[in-house]
């Protein structure tokens, strides 16, 4: 079998270690017995814990070493998981055969660096894995899927960083997108505002996207109207008093709550749209005038910065 750098250390390390434990029992038990047999010439004494000096130095060596790659200061139950998943990763691109290895060419494998950075040390739902680009590996990065390595977690996102000196592989934990349960509008209060200002919307436990154009597709049934309940509900308990219009041909459910928050005067069903829809073109009008002021004194601005509704 093939061996990287990094086990062709960890080898050497653990036979140096072995041949001076080795050297230590055989002056601690062994060579005792020998001294008092041959009376003939005079051995040495040799003090058999000066060989457990570089067996302490290379352990704590290899403690710091592993400390320092695996990020120990974060703890234990972090430190772990993270070795086993850089290991899983590294082996997998092994496995995969990156450097063309050639069956009777003893040289050892060079894999690429990588390192993972989670968004939440503690929960570890999420995060990034950072792949060390190379001319010798690009191609090869570029094509690869790298979800099969990343037990228990899954890829969809993988993109060149900015210096392009590193491949990123987005990921998420496969539990964590069970269905979130919310029993109370305080529930949702306080679950939208754990990531939002007052200009952007929760929709699940990864998604916080700022106000802009949407489409909602989805078959009957699916839960469209659920969700344009659920981000109208946070459009309301924002700080800023937010306008809202809605138009529901068929005035089921949301046509049923925005009469509850919005008003009659800003609903509007099949008949009515067109209506609604001057309406809210004129009150579009009117906001551009006035941010004309604003504009010209705040270049490159908008509403949002001037603390305005949308």
């Amino acid at each position: 079998m093939k061996k990287t750098h990094r086990m062709q250390r960890g080898l050497l390390s653990f036979l140096f270690i072995v041949f001076f434990l080795i050297l230590w029992f055989f002056f601690s038990k062994l060579y005792p017995l020998i001294l008092e047999q041959i009376t003939i010439i005079q051995l040495p004494l040799v003090d058999s814990n000066i060989f457990l000096l570089p067996v302490g130095l290379l352990v704590v060596g290899l403690l710091i070493s592993w400390s320092f790659h695996n990020k120990l200061w974060f703890g234990l139950c972090f430190s772990v998981p993270y070795y086993l998943m850089v290991k899983r990763i590294r082996r997998h691109i092994k496995d995969a055969r990156f450097e063309n290895e050639r069956e009777f060419d003893n040289r050892p494998v060079k894999l690429p660096t990588i390192k993972i950075v989670f968004d939440d040390n503690h929960a570890r739902k999420s995060g990034k894995v950072f792949i060390q680009n190379s001319i010798k590996f690009d191609k090869k990065l570029e094509d690869m899927r790298i979800d099969s390595a990343l037990e228990r977690y899954v890829s969809e996102v993988q993109y060149l960083s900015k210096d392009r000196n590193w491949y990123i592989f987005e990921f998420y934990a496969v539990d964590s997108q069970k269905h979130l349960e919310i029993k109370s509008a305080d529930g949702l209060i306080a679950w939208s505002n754990k990531k939002t200002d007052n200009y952007t919307l929760r929709l699940d436990e990864r998604a916080t996207v700022p106000f802009h154009h949407m489409g909602l597709v989805g078959q009957t049934g699916s839960g469209k109207s659920f969700l344009i309940q659920m981000l109208v509900e946070q459009v309301l308990l924002k700080k800023v008093r937010h306008e809202l219009f809605t138009i529901d041909p068929k005035r089921t459910d949301v046509h049923q709550m925005a009469k509850r928050t919005v008003g009659d005067d800003r609903i509007a069903d099949k008949t009515n749209a067109i209506e609604l829809i001057k309406q809210f073109h004129e009150r579009m009008k009117k906001r551009q005038d006035e941010l004309q002021d604003y504009f010209i004194s705040n270049r490159n601005k908008t509403y949002k910065n001037a603390g305005l509704p949308a």
